[in-house]
């Protein structure tokens, strides 16, 4: 054989082994790829189970301090049971459960009302193995308040992203219990004007201020980048609506004879209630359905004891409720009842309702009084000059305010101004969602 095949022979065989040795380091890390994806779709699958045991958790920890129980060691007692319930024990399999009474970390850190619970497992590697990792730690955590309690707060404006969620505009005394702006715009909270006192307890913004005029804060200034509240009335339900075979259209209180009072009953009102300057109309206890048409006054209303809902249908076009009253304007809600609490409230359920471009409007002059909750879920509301006997909390979409108002009573010994719920059985009709958990 010759030099040259000789050496043809030799340079084939060294290729074919180079091949070789390059398709089984490839093969190596095709199957080490696999490997990694199929561990990672275990701890993925692993992590879902986890949190599903946290928020379990979390939950039996909230139902116990619901029912008055306040000793930590029997809140993480409740917690282990369901964590176990849901197959993570804690101290078997690796598995440990860490119960927080105030969140240690993340938005709602250090925040009273608050309990945080963690769930975390050392889990075994498989292919991971081939690069050096032979277990990993999956967590989850769950974070909640308990359902019963807003703290301070009595005034919400629950846009997210809105410009001026909340703005006080013009001149005057604004003095509150707690406010919460949940939108996220660096001008969420705006103010305009020349003078500006501002009185609440708490007043904590997701976003920030924006403000043309130098207002007085008397407990400091809004606190920005607060976490976001969710809506304290959305456990509310509607009414049931009567037909329109009582009031078929429209009520009016107009014209200048007569004596000028009127009294009105519970009931569907289709096509709404117009009252003119000069009349009195009196709202006996009980529920009023607005179906259409909503509420135009000019006269003084009163009425103790009363619910009023405002909605609509295919035939009555909905409208909003504008309320320019007088010195005796005069409002409160029922004491006990399905409707507790609340004197106003929109339907935000039905196709009818135009969202998010309504306005409310109530504007009276000092002794123009309201007491109860007004909620106005996906619309606005103003309100110019009124104050309340004993409590007036807002939920709405966005809350703007023109003149001298006064939510709640004074609390001298602290000089911050509190709802009074002493005369409603049940207190605060203002509440979080009860188990409001979500993994973080």
């Amino acid at each position: 054989m010759s030099l040259n095949r000789q050496v043809s022979l030799r340079r084939h065989r060294s290729q074919r082994g180079y091949v070789l040795m390059v398709g089984a380091g490839m093969l190596i890390g095709l199957v080490t790829f696999v490997g990694i994806a199929a561990d990672t779709g275990l701890m993925q699958f692993q992590k879902s189970r986890i949190q599903t045991a946290a928020d379990a958790g979390l939950t039996a920890a909230l139902s116990e301090k619901k029912r008055g129980v306040t000793e930590n060691d029997k809140l993480l007692q409740a917690a282990n049971y369901a964590t176990t319930k849901n197959g993570f024990a804690n101290g078997v399999g690796g598995v440990t459960v860490t119960f927080e009474p105030t969140p240690s970390s993340g938005p709602y850190a250090g925040q009273s009302g608050w309990m945080g619970l963690t769930v975390s497992q050392v889990q075994p590697t498989y292919f991971m193995r081939m690069v050096g990792q032979n277990s990993v730690i999956i967590s989850a955590r769950a974070v909640a308040r308990a359902g019963a309690a807003v703290g301070d707060g009595c005034v919400f404006a629950l846009d997210p992203t809105m410009s001026g969620a909340f703005n006080l505009n013009g001149n005057g005394v604004f003095n509150a219990c707690g406010v919460q702006v949940n939108s996220n715009s660096t001008s969420a909270v705006t103010t305009s004007g020349n003078t500006w006192t501002i009185n609440a307890a708490s007043f904590k913004v997701v976003g920030n201020v924006s403000s043309t005029a130098n207002p007085t804060w008397v407990n400091g200034p809004p606190t920005p980048n607060s976490p976001s509240l969710p809506d304290p009335l959305a456990y509310l339900v509607p009414p049931p609506a009567g037909d329109c075979s009582a009031h078929p259209s429209q009520i009016s209180y107009t014209g200048n004879s007569g004596s000028k009072q009127a009294t009105i009953n519970p009931g569907t009102y289709c096509g709404g209630l117009k009252i003119t300057s000069g009349w009195t109309v009196t709202f006996n206890p009980g529920v009023y359905v607005i179906n259409g048409g909503g509420i135009w006054g000019g006269g003084n209303i009163k009425g103790t004891g009363v619910t009023i809902y405002n909605t609509c249908d295919a035939s009555h076009a909905y409208l909003a409720i504008s309320i320019a009253g007088s010195t005796d304007d005069t409002l409160t809600a029922p004491t006990s009842g399905p409707y507790e609490g609340i004197l106003m409230f929109q339907d935000h359920w039905s196709s009818c309702i135009p969202a998010y471009s309504v306005a409310n409007s109530f504007n009276g002059a000092s002794n123009f009084k309201l007491d109860g909750a007004l909620y106005f879920k996906t619309q606005a509301l103003t309100i110019g000059g009124t104050s309340s006997w004993h409590y007036t909390s807002v939920v709405a979409d966005s809350f703007s305010i023109s003149g001298n108002t006064v939510f709640g009573v004074l609390d001298s010994a602290t000089n911050t101004y509190k709802n009074d719920f002493s005369q409603l059985g049940n207190g605060n009709p203002l509440h979080f969602p009860a188990g409001y958990v979500f993994g973080q």
